[in-house]
């Protein structure tokens, strides 16, 4: 199998009311380095990719051929306390509090939600993270 650079085998892709907004997200919340923009004529976003820690999403700007679809997506990060508050500054909200899950390492679990698509089970707009940590309690 011959997978691309900066690329895994399964990567998501997203389809974003508002990709720009997103792009800002994830470079503030997550590090997120862009790796690739394309641009409609309109100056839309037709096609990017965002790298967290060696994991690419990619994504673009809804359509009439691709409407707005809700995501869930987990990301490890160093300190769920400090990309929480990041995520916060940046327009989510927080639809879980943290705690700590009964699996057989402690981890940290916080989920945010952006506005930018739907959930329905919790009444947003938007793509969902799971922001997880593995190890103690900040």
């Amino acid at each position: 199998m011959n997978v691309p650079a900066n690329h895994q085998a399964v990567m998501p892709y997203l389809m974003l009311a508002n990709a720009e907004k997103f792009i800002d997200f994830v470079t503030v919340v997550f590090a997120a380095t862009i790796n690739e923009k394309q641009l409609t004529p309109e100056g839309k976003i037709r096609h990017c990719e965002a790298n967290i820690e060696g994991s690419t999403i990619m994504f673009t700007n809804i359509n009439e051929d691709w409407p707005a679809a809700t995501a869930h997506l987990f990301v490890y990060v160093a300190n769920a306390d400090e990309s929480y508050h990041k995520a916060l500054a940046r327009g989510a909200t927080s639809v879980m509090d943290l705690w700590v899950s009964t699996m057989a390492e402690p981890v940290g679990l916080k989920i945010l939600v952006e506005i930018l698509g739907g959930s329905p089970r919790y009444k947003t707009k938007g793509w969902l993270f799971t922001i997880l940590w593995v190890g103690e309690l900040h």
